[in-house]
């Protein structure tokens, strides 16, 4: 069976079949052949908000993807500004800043202000290279950052 085979079933049955070992299986592979897992929740038929939720919630789903987790440039949505924990979930994760900067989820943020995001590019990239953190707003930052085995967000500065 094929991921693409499951986007015709509901979201429970999607995870109960990813959760089976034949599940964890076609997840791994296409972990290793490179897919994000984005790319993976939409190859399913979900949300990205949804496949971070399952690995958030699912340690079998969390343990297969953990190797792949290294760091990343992540969204971080329901960021709470005023505690030093970085806490609301994952909405997605990028392999580059350009590749972050050209998803779908910057493009419709900035397009929501009336205006594009490339003249805040230079910004994001300084602070991701200084801080590894750039913030949206109070609610959304972006991070490179790695995942730890109990699902934190652990920041790190990128050496670029």
């Amino acid at each position: 069976m094929k991921l693409s085979n499951l986007k015709s079933l509901s979201a429970l049955n999607k995870l109960q079949l990813l959760k089976t070992t034949g599940g964890l299986t076609m997840l791994a592979n296409a972990l290793a052949e490179g897919h994000s897992l984005c790319q993976i929740a939409d190859i399913i038929g979900v949300t990205s908000k949804t496949m971070y939720k399952w690995q958030a919630i699912c340690p079998e789903i969390a343990d297969e993807i953990a190797p792949y987790m290294q760091a990343a440039y992540r969204i971080i949505c329901a960021y709470d500004a005023h505690n030093t924990n970085m806490k609301g979930y994952i909405h997605s994760a990028y392999k580059t800043p350009l590749e972050l900067w050209n998803s779908d989820y910057i493009r419709n943020y900035f397009k929501a202000w009336g205006i594009t995001g490339d003249k805040y590019y230079p910004l994001c990239l300084k602070s991701l290279k200084n801080r590894g953190t750039y913030h949206l707003s109070n609610y959304t930052l972006i991070t490179y950052s790695r995942v730890s085995a109990d699902n934190r967000i652990i920041p790190l500065v990128p050496i670029i």
